[in-house]
């Protein structure tokens, strides 16, 4: 990251004060008049302070404690912005507020969702050139975890996307540190639930983006367009854009993405070369999917093949999904 822009981005005292409570061993609760006088008696602090502060609660208290200081902040909580969270009437349009108002929350980094059944598929988002740091990734997710069961979702559940537990607590694997990438373009987990509240929400609206990318994996090679995409889904062009610009999607990322999705499966089941896997996969060459691979996944191709064979299974049974 680049220190000035480090030094100038600030982050809302809403999620510094909670990252310093849990440093500092405050309690997990505020009334909204006490967490009112800290916010307001405290100045937006810099992104570089708040990283700081969190990858020090990552390294001295561990990854259950950083995200447990992002869950007790959204689970329980009292401030205008988490109570206008709080009553959204489903997951779709807590998703959809979230992006909305995480711009005032922090001035860097961002959150993208891809919505599944019963779940999510979230991607944290480097900007400007900078790295995700992992310390910040399992304080979202906390966030989310705890917002979700706010809003009334049961078994909420994080996983990394290797299949590494991150939420519940009990369940959280105990070599989870060592799967955190110390720099990374990007970083991903996925949220299932059990149940969740019914709003008024077209689901077809959240879905659309996985018909898109299930429907690139079928012909990861060809040369897609959002025209061929809508008549082969039997949309509109217009209906296709507006339910992407709803979902928070871009075309032409989906694309990549199920591309690479194409690539990982065939670098786990198949022993062809990684440069006719980038053929087969609609990439130009060799570098080109080396490339994308590496600041989209923050893995090559090559890392991807050496990954653990207990941890290859995991992998093929969220592609298999």
């Amino acid at each position: 990251m680049n220190s000035w822009e480090s030094r100038s981005r600030t982050v809302s005292p809403l999620i510094a004060t909670a990252v310093s409570n849990a440093l500092s061993g405050t309690p997990e609760t505020s009334t909204s008049s006490e967490l009112d006088n800290k916010l307001t008696a405290t100045a937006p602090p810099t992104e570089s302070v708040h990283t700081r502060n969190l990858q020090t609660l990552l390294r001295e208290e561990g990854p259950n404690a950083t995200v447990l200081a992002g869950y007790k902040l959204s689970k329980f909580g009292h401030h205008p912005i988490l109570e206008a969270l709080a009553s959204c009437p489903d997951h779709i349009d807590l998703l959809h507020r979230f992006r909305r108002v995480e711009p005032m929350l922090h001035r860097g980094n961002r959150t993208h969702f891809e919505l599944v059944h019963n779940g999510v598929d979230i991607t944290h988002i480097a900007t400007n050139n900078s790295h995700i740091d992992p310390a910040e990734s399992l304080f979202v997710c906390g966030a989310q975890v705890g917002m979700l069961e706010r809003i009334g979702c049961i078994g909420v559940k994080a996983t990394l996307f290797s299949g590494i537990n991150i939420w519940p607590r009990e369940q959280q694997t105990t070599s989870l540190m060592s799967h955190l990438a110390p720099r990374t373009k990007r970083f991903e987990w996925f949220l299932r639930w059990d149940s969740a509240p019914v709003g008024h929400q077209n689901p077809i609206d959240g879905i659309v983006s996985n018909r898109v990318r299930e429907l690139v994996r079928t012909n990861p090679a060809r040369k897609w367009t959002l025209a061929d995409t809508a008549m082969e889904l039997h949309i509109s062009e217009r209906t296709l854009q507006r339910r992407l610009r709803d979902a928070g999607s871009r075309f032409s990322s989906l694309v990549i993405e199920a591309r690479l999705d194409d690539v990982v499966s065939m670098l786990l089941r198949t022993n062809l070369s990684i440069g006719v896997i980038a053929h087969l996969s609609g990439f130009y060459d060799h570098a080109h999917l080396s490339h994308c691979m590496k600041t989209l996944r923050g893995k090559t191709p090559t890392a991807i093949r050496r990954i653990p064979e207990e941890e290859v299974a995991v992998i093929r049974r969220a592609l298999d999904r």
